[in-house]
């Protein structure tokens, strides 16, 4: 394969679709908690947002890796077309996002396997902003190895994540939890899916 979509491309309309679909998702789930009766301080809230904006930022990851210059859209509802931004400006826009919420994600640990299982946690943003770090030559024009290296020593001293002995049963029908080379897992319903469960790609064998 060539990879030589054009335009009119059915995959290219469909990835834009899903990805801005869901960044648009990720704003109004952000102004409903904006207008909910919650206190700004409740941490209830605090985690919410975290976890929405932590989301938004991968969303808009795919999308910048993909695409290159896009619109930037952090409001709800939009009533404007909004304009596209080179694609520096939209990696500034996403590490900044990634780090105003970092420090209020949860850590996983031996503890709280369970309850982290599938929700983004600080090793998910560390390890997605690595990525962004090591294509950043290509995103910004800058080389950010150092920052790449950085990130991603954080998640591996994190000693509640390793890789697997076998690559296989990261993807099996009962992979969940316990699988410690999994950082951010987005989990399926075996019944929907003919009993398989996958996860993302986002662990460190990645």
């Amino acid at each position: 394969h060539h990879h030589t979509y054009t335009p009119d491309h059915s995959n290219v309309n469909d990835v834009w679709q899903w990805g801005f679909g869901a960044i648009n998702s990720c704003n109004r789930i952000l102004y409903n908690i904006g207008n909910s009766t919650l206190a700004p301080t409740d941490p209830i809230r605090v985690n919410a947002i975290a976890e929405v904006k932590a989301m938004r930022g991968l969303f808009y990851f795919y999308m910048m890796d993909i695409y290159g210059n896009i619109p930037i859209v952090d409001t709800f509802p939009v009533l404007d077309l909004p304009h596209t931004k080179q694609r520096a400006e939209v990696f500034s826009f996403i590490e900044k996002d990634l780090k105003s919420v970092v420090d209020l994600l949860p850590v996983k640990n031996a503890n709280n396997a369970t309850l982290t299982y599938a929700h983004p946690t600080k090793a998910m943003v560390h390890a997605l902003l690595a990525k962004m770090y090591i294509n950043s030559k290509v995103y910004t024009g800058v080389d950010r190895n150092t920052d790449a290296i950085r990130y991603c020593d954080s998640v591996i001293t994190n000693r509640n994540y390793s890789l697997d002995a076998s690559y296989a049963t990261v993807f099996a029908p009962d992979n969940g939890p316990a699988t410690a080379e999994t950082i951010f897992a987005i989990p399926y319903d075996p019944l929907q899916l003919d009993g398989q469960q996958q996860v993302s790609s986002l662990y460190p064998g990645n």
